[in-house]
């Protein structure tokens, strides 16, 4: 599902930027299940906006799963500050570039996810 979170974002944001974004994030992707799981949001990895796009979803969709474990359904904002927490507790520098992804990747999850009841 993440992938799947990551590829909607990027085209989001694509229509913003440039369409190679779309393409970028399809590359990463595949590395990352050809070859394993990458460290998209560790401290001093590269952070360009399809490593963000990649990194950013696969830690939203981690954190709302969860949370999901502890509570139906989770609000929107609780996902965002479970993800802040995380990232921080990582050295990641957020900057607006990852605030809006994060803000994307967390609209398309309760999206995909459906209304809540």
């Amino acid at each position: 599902m993440a992938d799947l979170v990551a590829r909607r974002v990027a085209a989001r944001m694509a229509v913003d930027a440039e369409d190679a974004l779309v393409t970028e994030v399809e590359r990463r992707l595949a590395e990352a299940h050809r070859a394993g799981p990458v460290a998209y949001l560790e401290a001093g990895a590269v952070m360009d906006v399809a490593n963000v796009v990649v990194g950013v979803s696969g830690l939203v969709w981690a954190v709302y799963v969860e949370l999901r474990r502890r509570t139906a359904r989770p609000e929107p904002q609780m996902v965002i500050r479970e993800v802040r927490i995380e990232m921080s507790r990582r050295s990641v520098h957020r900057d607006d570039q990852i605030d809006r992804v994060t803000t994307l990747a967390v609209e398309e999850v309760f999206k995909l996810e459906g209304p809540s009841e």
